[in-house]
């Protein structure tokens, strides 16, 4: 179990297709636009799929401390 340095809240690290690491929220989420693909993120069409997941990049409150810039 992993924790987000910035707000706390549990996440988990997966691969994306690209070979980048990415911070997945744990649970389902309708809204969510990622799959697990051969244990890969890969980013669809929210609802396309029944079980779907966010990026907490896309959740966390202080995404921005961690950008890139």
């Amino acid at each position: 179990m992993a924790f987000c340095k910035a707000c706390n809240a549990v996440i988990e690290w997966h691969k994306t297709e690209a070979g980048n690491n990415i911070p997945i929220d744990p649970e389902p989420h309708p809204q969510g636009n990622l799959v697990f693909r051969s244990a890969k993120a890969v980013y669809m069409r929210p609802g396309s799929e029944p079980k779907m997941y966010r990026s907490h990049f896309s959740t966390c409150p202080k995404a921005g401390d961690f950008r890139r810039g």
